[in-house]
């Protein structure tokens, strides 16, 4: 009797009850199937074989990345102590891991930003109690010890800033870079992994590595190289304040107002002009000036003669009169000759000026 060439093929794996993916499979899980062939003879009972087990060990799939926390560069002063850029390293992976880290120093400006400089005493360490907080008492470890899957860690770039030969706007950005180890005994940097298994053939019963990681932001970081890097920066924020001061002539007693000139009698205008070129608002600016007795008169000066003006644009002494303008909160001392005008702060990247008329004895 011949054998029925219908014939149902019934695999039975025994892997996991449930939808497999990846990462969520340690490195070192023995996996194993086994298939079931099932077939019927014309009038006998269906009979079934049971075939060999297949078994293999799942591989070490690494995969990692390294992110800024923030998405601005910190700003910060000249002089400034322990100043933080924070990353944050995940391990994608399906193996508890370790990783080294280092800062290397990028050469990257943009238009804004175009003056680098050093930061020192640099360190890293990572957050230990996980609070995204640096405690310099706990978190002292220098290297990611034990990071399991699917798990992250913040890691602090500690570093303080220069005293000297900073402006406004230098900046220093750092690559915080992670290299893979091998984990699994807590407490103990493991060795480094620098090369995987892609150019060996597959071996069923060993744990092979395969690199999964994507090329970071430091140039010389590449795909599947074991390494993942992310950029972050100091930003140095100051005001740097400029002031200018012109006269101009009004009128005098002979010409009036047609090509006046200064002789006795003529008014003449004083204007000043502050502009702060940095990226930090001043919160004060003030302007201190001494006006010669001898030379003026300013026994009728007040501080609503005194006008203060706000303009994005050039200050022009000549047309002081015609704009919107405020009057002075400062002192004047008619007696000593000695004002001050108040501008209360000028904004980062603007100016403002003041200006007042005096008439010569």
């Amino acid at each position: 009797m011949s054998i029925n060439k219908f014939l149902q093929i019934v695999f039975s794996t025994l892997l996991l009850s449930s939808v497999i993916y990846i990462n969520n499979i340690n490195a070192d899980t023995q996996v194993s199937t086994q298939a079931t062939l099932t077939f019927e003879e014309r009038l006998n009972k269906p009979k079934k074989i049971l075939s060999n087990s297949d078994t293999f060990t799942f591989d070490n799939l690494i995969n990692f990345t390294v992110s800024t926390v923030g998405t601005e560069a910190i700003k910060t002063t000249p002089g400034a102590k322990q100043v933080i850029l924070k990353f944050k390293v995940t391990n994608n992976g399906n193996h508890i891991q370790d990783f080294t880290l280092r800062a290397i120093q990028s050469p990257w400006i943009n238009s804004t930003h175009k003056q680098h400089f050093s930061a020192e005493n640099i360190m890293i360490y990572v957050d230990k109690d996980n609070n995204n907080i640096y405690t310099p008492s706990i978190d002292t470890l220098s290297y990611i010890d034990e990071l399991g899957i699917n798990q992250s860690v913040t890691i602090f770039l500690v570093a303080d800033m220069p005293k000297k030969g900073l402006q406004s706007d230098h900046v220093a950005y750092y690559d915080l870079e992670a290299s893979v180890a091998k984990g699994g005994k807590a407490g103990h940097l493991g060795e480094i992994i620098t090369k995987d298994d892609s150019d060996i053939v597959d071996h069923a019963q060993q744990k092979q590595i395969v690199f999964s990681d994507n090329a970071g932001s430091f140039e010389n970081d590449l795909q599947h190289d074991g390494k993942h890097s992310s950029r972050h920066g100091y930003l140095i924020y100051l005001s740097s304040m400029m002031m200018s001061q012109t006269s101009y002539v009004i009128q005098d007693p002979l010409n009036n107002t047609n090509n006046p000139k200064r002789i006795p009698g003529a008014i003449i205008r004083h204007c000043y002009s502050i502009k702060n070129q940095g990226n930090k608002d001043s919160f004060i600016a003030n302007i201190n000036d001494m006006i010669d007795l001898k030379m003026f008169n300013i026994a009728t000066l007040t501080n609503e003669n005194i006008r203060i003006y706000s303009d994005q644009k050039n200050f022009d002494c000549h047309t002081a009169h015609t704009l919107s303008t405020k009057a002075n909160k400062g002192t004047i001392n008619t007696q000593t000759g000695k004002i001050k005008i108040i501008f209360n702060g000028v904004a980062a990247k603007s100016m403002k000026s003041a200006y007042f008329d005096l008439q010569l004895h």
